[in-house]
């Protein structure tokens, strides 16, 4: 597969770790793999439903929520085979050794059990991973009062570039937009807003974020971001089924993880679509170097959750059974694909990355 690099600005500055270089590499180019999949697989008769669209296991995290997949930028309505490609995709950059020219068999094999289970029976939810089973919160980041104390990411680029002026009156006015579509106006009777600052996203999107603090002292404080949507046009396989961006988000966290992400709206401001939630008092990843064990375990569980949405969220024509029976069918294409991307990403990465 060729990728379209110029946004790239090559050659980039080292992050001290190939899988992180990789993964930066698979979600910085995601779209445009996107746009190359019709002329990889033949999509016609693939059936269609609401994709996660960005299903790779740096969005899977344990929040105060539960555990699943989160962030839901890319989600649009497209040939379900997309999440199995994202998603098997970014499982061989976790693994212990990147360097892998092939997917591991077991966890594909565990991957489409997870599939087939809650896709034939929805009521099926996904269990917690062993691997989260396993880890702890750290000191510092069990309460959001005591991100505040560690100087969280997310408090340190709000304190970066606080907001005042025009910029602080504009940002209240989209504040008082997200409660209102939240319904939710009367949360400034209780709460005061400390602070405002502005953040840029991984990929150069605008993060307005609240630090809001209890009148009454009694409270956990609160901290809101507010975030620019991503805007793609329709084409033959990929659409969004809403008029706002924002909503899009919404109704996709409700379809694969309704409880995780906590507190979620959306609103227009100056003709710009937003999505909002409250940013959880903590939040794991998945650590890079999985064993085979691990890769197993979290490719059944993503699989029983994107099988589940899947099967929740498909064309009228299509039944779970025609969706499970498809993938059996034709996963050995999606396999090569996601092998053959995987092998573009570590040539790409020589180039990118010199210096590592």
């Amino acid at each position: 597969m060729n990728f379209d690099t110029k946004q790239l600005n090559l050659p980039l500055e080292s992050l001290n770790s190939k899988p992180k270089e990789l993964l930066y590499l698979f979600r910085a180019l995601g779209p445009g793999i996107r746009d190359q999949l019709p002329d990889n697989l033949d999509l016609i008769g693939y059936p269609k439903v609401f994709l996660h669209g960005n299903p790779h296991l740096e969005n899977f995290r344990q929040t105060v929520g539960g555990v699943g997949l989160l962030d839901f930028d890319r989600s649009r309505r497209g040939p379900y085979v997309w999440d199995a490609i994202r998603f098997l995709g970014s499982l061989m950059i976790f693994s212990d050794t990147s360097e892998n020219k092939e997917l591991y068999k077991k966890a594909v094999e565990s991957f489409s059990l997870g599939y087939e289970r809650s896709g034939m029976n929805t009521s099926v939810r996904h269990a917690l991973p062993s691997l989260f089973t396993r880890i702890t919160p750290q000191k510092g980041k069990t309460l959001v009062t005591n991100y505040a104390d560690a100087r969280y990411k997310w408090l340190k680029k709000l304190k970066k570039n606080q907001l005042k002026g025009k910029k602080y009156k504009k940002a209240l006015e989209m504040l008082d937009l997200f409660l209102l579509n939240r319904s939710e106006e009367f949360l400034l009777e209780q709460y005061y807003v400390h602070s405002v600052g502005e953040s840029v996203g991984s990929f150069g999107k605008k993060h307005i974020l609240f630090w809001m603090k209890d009148k009454s002292k009694k409270r956990q404080p609160l901290l809101i971001d507010l975030k620019e949507t991503y805007y793609e046009p329709d084409d033959l396989w990929f659409s969004n089924p809403f008029h706002h961006s924002g909503q899009r988000m919404v109704e996709s966290g409700m379809l694969y993880g309704s409880s995780l992400e906590q507190r979620v709206g959306y609103f227009t401001y100056e003709k710009n679509d937003y999505w909002g939630r409250e940013i959880p008092a903590y939040s794991l990843k998945v650590p890079f170097l999985l064993n085979k064990t691990n890769q197993e375990d979290l490719a059944f569980v993503v699989g029983s959750q994107l099988g589940r949405a899947h099967a929740l969220s498909l064309e009228e024509q299509f039944k779970p059974e025609d969706l499970i029976s498809h993938w059996s069918e034709n996963k050995k294409d999606a396999i090569q694909l996601i092998e053959d991307i995987h092998a573009s990403l570590l040539k790409l990465h020589k180039k990118a990355y010199p210096a590592t």
